[in-house]
């Protein structure tokens, strides 16, 4: 029987509620367990101190850099950027004091002159932070360790303490431990195992997200097998997957240790939406306040803010329907209103992003109940799992990239007896090799593609082995138990739809002969595709800009004799419309190809060709069907037409082969000439290519007329459609409905 008398610190918490289990039944008297953080904070007594917020520390580090010989470190001052940065200083610093190392003993070690100038600055950063500390009464993780003093009244509870599994400590730590010796017994239990019991199954995939359903898979397999559910871990190398496996986790299996970010939530959207604007009044981010506001009340709102700022962010809260939301962004208001009165003089956008740097450290408790936790490595220590998952098991992820410190080399490290890089990573890779080691089942995947490899600490693992393949389309049925699975699954869809009621586009036709389910959704259904205006410049927008000039210039002079004055005319109205650099830099560089469309334009006109009209809209009955389409340009010449249809990308081409298997769904040249043909006899249709300056015929126009013909004349009876997908998913990939139809391509 264990002494009632001893405390028992083990690494997290998931570790100790195991060990409970694995002890109360045969334990009457149980041992008091603690976590490692728990035992430090109440082993560790504060006189006089109090310590330090957050946001209050960084306030303070910025005044305590406010000296010219801060700018050799390159580290920007501008509070926001500083704001970012301020943990590269910290973390420096944090270091050396949790190792009880002094700067000094850094200059010493060096023989670098410009690295020893850079750590006279750290000396004086420090001092003065250190001052202005004192001066507030406050204490952080860089004072404490000069200033503390041991709860000797707590560790006299104990006759003795076991730390099980115990991480590296820090010298600061190591020290208070020596300390506590001479009042109580310390014992270490250490966690290791040398020896493969596991059953390990390795599969790699080609898309990252294909390993949500893989886990999906494994832990109904694990769960049919007897495992139990608080027995199962997922790990996940970072959070990167975290987003997906919660997305997709329909039956809410899944509890994340890191929980929900408050940056998921609604209150910190809406002000993250006004800092934004405040930061850039581009268009999508004027937008992206209305989805809050009402439009009309954009003026009044940053009024409100900049004349109050405090009451403003209290008055954020008021339209929040969540009260654990609520809850945790008053708590951080109050606290916040407490170092209020050091930023009264720094601008709205700084106060509002100190703000919201709070709040993004604040996470949401997940209080449904979910059994299968998952991990990042790290949280596993000193638990054993009977069966694991493990994914992403990638050279870039595993072992974690770890940046090397700015400021100390591994060299350095070595020679001050710091932990270097390489000893970070062999603490991962041994604690990697214990969970799996230990466990009775586990599941590693990997991406593999020309980008991403499986990590070569795999083979160090000496593990044996299956290596077990699944095709990606039977592991996508996974992801989808859902309202939109019942109608996008494999089962049919059949509408009844008579096309020759609507108006019928060269582009609505393609849409339909290329996939069914597209046209259903997008011409039956009329579902929208959400968008958010943006400022962001494409190939499409320029295109589209160049439609218009072209237009306008055309409207008034219907040819040119002179290619310097069309050139100038299509750069004058060109640079009109320019909103911002980028779309300058576009425009420009579209420039470059136009002289040789100016040169091109007046020798067609030399040869007699007017512009007879541009961006006509026209409708014509064919075949029973009512054609619709709008016409970029036609020319006229010897009273016959030329229809022009204006490509700023890649010209439509389409095979032999694809004709005799009717395979065609690009009828756009044969519908311009038909609508084109109900003003006056048009001789034909091209493309004009306007990068290269060249007017492209359909090399099978008629053909294509033929194919055309025979299509319509079967929708026109056909009434009840079969809403078929495509069978070629690379359609698919820039669909907008590919979510809804359950496509992941």
């Amino acid at each position: 029987m264990l002494p009632s008398r001893e405390l028992h610190i083990y690494p997290n918490s998931r570790a100790i509620k195991q060990a409970l289990e694995d002890i109360q039944s045969f334990c009457e008297i149980l041992p008091s367990f603690m976590t490692i953080r728990e035992f430090f904070q109440r082993v560790i007594l504060l006189k006089d101190r109090k310590f330090i917020d957050e946001d209050m520390r960084i306030l303070f580090l910025h005044r305590a850099c406010d000296f010219s010989e801060f700018k050799r470190l390159h580290i920007p001052y501008d509070f926001i950027s500083f704001f970012s940065t301020s943990n590269i200083i910290f973390s420096f610093l944090d270091e050396l004091a949790q190792e009880k190392v002094e700067l000094e003993e850094v200059l010493l070690k060096s023989s670098d002159e410009s690295y020893k100038s850079d750590i006279k600055v750290f000396q004086k950063i420090k001092k003065n932070y250190i001052k202005i500390l004192e001066e507030y009464g406050y204490c952080d993780t860089l004072t404490l360790t000069a200033i503390y003093d041991i709860n000797y009244p707590f560790i006299k509870n104990f006759d003795k303490i076991v730390f099980h599994y115990p991480p590296y400590l820090q010298k600061f730590k190591q020290e208070i431990i020596d300390k506590i010796k001479n009042v109580v017994d310390i014992e270490f239990k250490e966690y290791s195992c040398d020896k493969q019991t596991s059953k390990v199954t390795i599969s790699s995939f080609s898309q990252q997200i294909l390993q949500v359903a893989y886990i999906k898979q494994k832990v109904y397999e694990y769960i049919k097998k007897g495992y139990l559910a608080d027995r199962i871990a997922i790990i996940l190398p970072d959070k990167e997957l975290s987003k997906n496996l919660q997305n997709f986790d329909s039956e809410n299996n899944f509890y994340f240790n890191f929980n929900k970010s408050f940056t998921d939530t609604y209150l910190y959207k809406k002000l993250n939406a006004i800092y934004l604007y405040l930061l850039d009044k581009k268009i999508e981010n004027r937008y992206r306040i209305f989805k809050y506001f009402k439009e009309d009340d954009l003026e009044q709102i940053l009024f409100s803010l900049k004349s109050d700022t405090l009451k403003f962010l209290k008055s954020l809260s008021e339209d929040c329907q969540k009260e654990e939301e609520i809850e945790i962004y008053q708590e951080e208001l109050k606290e916040f209103e407490k170092i209020f009165i050091h930023i009264q003089n720094y601008t709205v956008v700084e106060i509002v992003h100190l703000f919201l740097n709070r709040l993004q450290k604040r996470e949401i408790e997940d209080k449904v109940k979910k059994k299968i936790g998952v991990f990042d490595i790290f949280q596993t220590v000193g638990v054993d799992f009977d069966g694991v998952v493990i994914v992403d098991f990638n050279e870039d992820k595993v072992p974690k990239k770890i940046k090397n410190d700015l400021y100390l080399s591994s060299f350095l490290k070595k020679e001050l007896g710091l932990p270097t890089i390489l000893d970070k990573k062999r603490y991962e890779k041994e604690l990697y090799k214990n969970l799996i080691y230990r466990a009775k089942e586990v599941a590693i995947s990997y991406v593999d593609t020309q980008e991403s490899r499986k990590s070569r600490f795999l083979d160090e693992l000496n593990l044996t082995y299956q290596i077990k393949n699944l095709h990606p389309k039977k592991l996508s049925n996974l992801f989808f138990i859902s309202t939109f699975q019942k109608e996008s699954d494999d089962k049919k869809i059949v509408a009844y739809h008579d096309i020759t009621k609507v108006k019928l586009s060269a582009s609505k036709l393609k849409i339909f002969l290329n996939c069914k389910r597209r046209y259903y959704y997008q011409y039956i259904q009329e579902l929208k595709e959400a968008s958010l205006p943006t400022d962001e410049v494409t190939n499409q927008d320029i295109g589209n800009t160049l439609h218009k000039v072209l237009e306008e210039i055309y409207q008034k002079k219907r040819y040119f004799y002179n290619e310097h004055e069309l050139f100038g005319l299509i750069q004058a109205l060109l640079y009109k419309r320019v909103k911002n650099p980028v779309e300058k830099f576009y425009i420009d560089m579209w420039l470059k190809r136009l002289p040789k469309f100016a040169t091109q334009e007046v020798k067609r006109f030399r040869e007699g060709f007017r512009v007879y009209q541009v961006e006509r809209v026209l409708q014509t009955e064919y075949r029973g069907f009512r054609l619709y389409g709008k016409i970029d340009r036609i020319d006229i010449k010897d009273n016959l037409l030329y229809v022009l249809d204006y490509k700023s990308g890649k010209i439509p081409s389409t095979t032999k082969k694809e004709i005799q298997e009717k395979r065609v769904s690009d009828f756009q040249l044969q519908f311009y000439y038909l609508l084109s043909s109900t003003i006056k006899d048009t001789y034909l249709a091209y493309y004009y290519d306007l990068e290269n300056a060249k007017l492209e015929k359909d090399n099978f126009f008629d053909e294509k007329f033929k194919l055309l013909d025979e299509i319509l004349d079967t929708l026109r009876v056909k009434k009840e459609i079969e809403i078929d997908k495509t069978d070629d998913e690379k359609k698919c990939i820039y669909c907008p409905y590919k979510l809804i139809c359950g496509r992941r391509v």
